[in-house]
């Protein structure tokens, strides 16, 4: 067994739903999902989700451009 590391939640739902892993995704993705994935609550809350972002500098685009200046900003509860 090995680690897979997924960025996109539908991805790692299409894992989940072909039988090939699990994953730990955000409740409110339960509407997107196919009809074979279960989703299971955590048994405690979670009030603080860490979250990375990567991107390749040397490979200008736009749409990355404007996503990494939108996730540099604080969020309204900082």
């Amino acid at each position: 067994m090995h680690d897979v590391r997924i960025v996109f939640l539908g991805r790692a739902e299409a894992v989940v739903g072909c039988g090939q892993g699990v994953a730990l995704v955000p409740a409110s993705t339960k509407k997107l999902t196919p009809e074979n994935v279960v989703f299971r609550p955590l048994k405690e809350t979670v009030s603080v989700v860490t979250t990375a972002v990567a991107w390749n500098r040397t490979r200008q685009h736009a749409m990355v451009d404007a996503a990494v200046a939108l996730l540099r900003k604080p969020s309204k509860g900082q």
